[in-house]
């Protein structure tokens, strides 16, 4: 039989956490965070467009707590991607193939990688949910994303989705509004999230990496292998400028 090929486990260096810098706590800057995934020899982070709009600086940090910044060098037209430089790169062992093709199964594993409410679940180290493949297709029947049961929250948006043997398969970009839909139709839709299709990765990126084939991998050690790869996002927002009122405005606005 033809020798199986071993993942190339990257050991954790036990860094100390580097802090985000304090602009939205020092300077009163909002911010936004998100996920993303390291590409192209340790060179660049793939996100969401949504998650880094409206930035004004943008940092990205590793499951290892290695910080970097971030500049924007290019947003999808057609689908929710960007793609960030890093002023520094990463490690190139870090760096995600981009498949040059993939053959996507309902019913297969789909497990996420990503940041999540962090101002709750906390910052240090990327959470890992697990479902299955439930569509191909997206809402309205989309080709470009699909259907997962794996639970997506606030944050999660831009982090990569592999297969149970760590091969990208998309990216997570949206679930549904049940406020709204329970407010509008009366009834809660559950475990329906959205991913974008990798092909459609592939083409925003225009990759030609060729394919890598991976063994199955226990939950852990795919958890394990993909550490060092899946960044927080955190997009320091511009100021919004403050406009000082005066009495009659005030008392206007409460007229109306």
């Amino acid at each position: 039989l033809p020798p199986k090929h071993k993942h190339k486990f990257i050991s954790n260096p036990n860094n100390q956490i580097e802090p985000f810098p304090n602009y939205y706590f020092d300077q009163g800057y909002p911010a936004a965070t998100g996920s993303g995934f390291i590409i192209n020899e340790g060179k660049q982070v793939v996100t969401n467009k949504h998650v880094i709009e409206g930035a004004y600086k943008i940092f990205v940090r590793n499951g290892f707590g290695e910080l970097r910044y971030a500049t924007i060098e290019k947003i999808s037209e057609y689908d929710d991607l960007a793609l960030l430089t890093l002023d520094t790169p990463y490690n190139p062992d870090y760096s995600i193939t981009i498949p040059e093709s993939y053959n996507l199964k309902t019913g297969q594993s789909a497990l996420i990688m990503g940041y999540p409410l962090v101002s709750h679940l906390g910052e240090s180290s990327p959470s890992f949910t697990q479902g299955v493949v439930s569509k191909i297709t997206g809402f309205f029947d989309d080709p470009g994303t699909f259907q997962l049961t794996s639970k997506l929250n606030k944050g999660n948006s831009g982090g990569p989705v592999f297969s149970d043997r760590g091969e990208l398969i998309g990216v997570a970009v949206q679930k549904i509004n049940t406020t709204l839909l329970i407010e509008h139709d009366g009834y809660i839709i559950e475990d329906v999230n959205i991913a974008i299709q990798v092909d459609r990765v592939k083409r925003f990126l225009q990759s030609s990496e060729p394919s890598k084939k991976y063994d199955r991998l226990d939950l852990p050690d795919l958890y394990e292998l993909r550490l060092p790869s899946v960044v927080m996002v955190l997009n320091i927002l511009e100021k919004e400028e403050v406009v000082e009122k005066t009495e009659e405005d005030e008392i206007n606005e409460a007229i109306k």
